[in-house]
């Protein structure tokens, strides 16, 4: 059968390349549950989404915000402090900056080689997701049988999100929003990942006989993926970080997809935002899951000698 190849618009790429949704795959048993609560047992970080990063030498502060990749710019109009902060800042980081060439490399990273979804999943499954599919996208499974399991996950995470939060036309996905107004005012924007590291994460450094045991786990039931999408928006809108923290770590991936994930790559922004921060008061706009737990930038930034401390918004 010849692949699909989707037309991805920018919102679709976006979110195939940001979603690194912990909610995916949480069907894990409670002895590893309580593993993970014991190995990363972080906290003090909840309650706040912007923080404000001082001391160690700096002449200005910088401020990081953790976003949520589903939600778009229309959650920041009403909380214009996080704006404020951005405007006062002369440089404007993310996890990589987006442009065409991401848009372009995402659809050919997000096709399988060699093999297709029918042979990754056993028929059960793949009627599973098929049923699911179309649910909330125009598409039957098998028109989508070349992509790789994480993109059709991310496809229903995104069109289940869009389904039942219709985005308003002017809103641009948040992460983007941030570069889009730094590019306006003529600063820097600055990419902590290169688009081949992250589609490596995505894409390569979990088998695809993992990605489509997570695929087939966020189908078990016709509510799984909305109902822990909501939850972790709820988590997310009331700065629940600690209940982000506990999805992440404690309900999500195993402990070393985790590492791959989220936590190592954390750990190596570490350096160059250091960098960054003594070069010019800067905004970090990171998914909030990069906040968190022992190897969050909350915890991390702390540990290199900065006062963190939390901003109202």
């Amino acid at each position: 059968m010849q692949k699909l190849r989707l037309g991805f618009g920018p919102l679709h790429a976006l979110l195939l390349l940001l979603l690194l949704i912990p909610c995916l795959g949480t069907a894990q048993t409670t002895a590893r549950a309580t593993a993970n609560a014991q190995k990363n047992a972080a906290k003090a970080t909840t309650g706040a989404l912007l923080w404000e990063i001082s001391g160690a030498g700096l002449a200005q502060p910088s401020y990081i915000f953790g976003t949520f990749h589903l939600l778009d710019s229309e959650f920041l109009t009403h909380r214009p402090v996080i704006l404020d902060k951005l405007k006062a800042s002369q440089a404007v980081v993310g996890e990589l900056i987006f442009d065409s060439t991401v848009f372009a490399k995402i659809g050919g990273a997000s096709q399988l080689q060699g093999t297709t979804l029918d042979k990754l999943l056993t028929s059960e499954q793949f009627q599973r997701v098929d049923a699911q599919l179309q649910l909330v996208t125009p598409y039957k499974l098998p028109m989508l049988n070349g992509l790789s399991p994480m993109a059709v996950m991310s496809l229903l995470v995104a069109s289940g999100w869009q389904k039942q939060h219709p985005p308003k036309p002017e809103a641009a996905p948040m992460d983007l929003f941030f570069q889009q107004e730094g590019r306006k005012a003529g600063k820097p924007v600055v990419g902590l990942e290169t688009a081949d590291e992250q589609i490596d994460v995505l894409f390569r450094r979990i088998p695809l006989a993992r990605q489509a045991e997570l695929l087939a786990e966020s189908v078990k039931s016709p509510t799984a993926l909305t109902t822990d999408i909501e939850r972790m928006s709820s988590a997310y809108q009331t700065q629940n970080l600690d209940e982000l923290r506990k999805m992440l770590y404690d309900e999500s991936y195993k402990p070393e997809e985790i590492d791959v994930l989220v936590a190592a790559r954390t750990r190596a922004w570490v350096a160059p935002l250091r960098q960054q921060f003594a070069a010019q008061p800067t905004f970090v706009a990171v998914g909030a899951g990069h906040l968190v737990g022992a190897d969050g930038l909350i915890t991390l930034l702390r540990k290199a000698g900065y006062t963190v401390r939390a901003v109202a918004i």
